[in-house]
């Protein structure tokens, strides 16, 4: 398996910093582009659903492992956000992931690589680097986020580290994950999701 950082690199067209976060692409995928334009619409039935409890201006899919693993891609799942009523399927948000079982020093290395790349190849506007408890609602589990601020969007890096009551039980393994969202998305998310 090619390391991600690897694949990220392989991603950017030209060595001069990306100023439109639609640079950055997961697996060819990349924000504003049509969902259409890697899946049929028919495909989405074999899709696991993304709603949110309090509006339903935004909805998305995730890509189960074993119909997605069949892309023979680096990640093991992504997913993606839509916008309701819009005929052209655009991509809002997109977010790659990687299993680390029983290896999260791995994920922590995988992490602190990405990020830098993030840094020489994108004018970011501002970053945070923090840890996330998930609102103490998974036991002692804990998350290493790095966001990436841009003008018209956001590049998120974190790797989560399940408790073992909560891997046990919901059968969660820890995992890298890099998503990529358009403002519009994320604050729609911070304001209206979840009230």
């Amino acid at each position: 398996m090619k390391t991600i950082l690897t694949l990220f690199v392989l991603l950017f067209s030209s060595s001069v910093f990306a100023d439109d976060i639609s640079d950055f692409q997961i697996d060819n995928i990349s924000i504003g582009k049509s969902i259409l334009k890697f899946y049929k619409e028919t495909d989405f039935d074999n899709f696991s659903p993304i709603k949110y409890p309090s509006s339903d201006t935004f909805y998305g899919y995730g890509i189960p492992v074993e119909y997605y693993k069949k892309s023979n891609s680096n990640y093991d799942t992504i997913s993606f956000i839509l916008k309701k009523n819009d005929s052209k399927f655009r991509i809002y948000s997109v977010k790659g992931m990687v299993f680390y079982p029983q290896n999260f020093e791995k994920c922590l290395d995988q992490k602190k690589k990405v990020t830098k790349e993030i840094k020489k190849e994108f004018k970011i506007v501002n970053d945070q680097s923090y840890e996330d408890d998930f609102g103490n609602q998974y036991g002692s589990s804990i998350a290493y986020v790095t966001n990436f601020i841009l003008n018209d969007g956001m590049i998120r890096i974190f790797c989560s580290k399940w408790d073992k009551n909560n891997a046990r039980s919901k059968n969660w393994t820890d995992t890298f994950n890099i998503a990529v969202s358009f403002n519009e998305y994320l604050n729609w998310l911070d304001n209206e999701a979840y009230k």
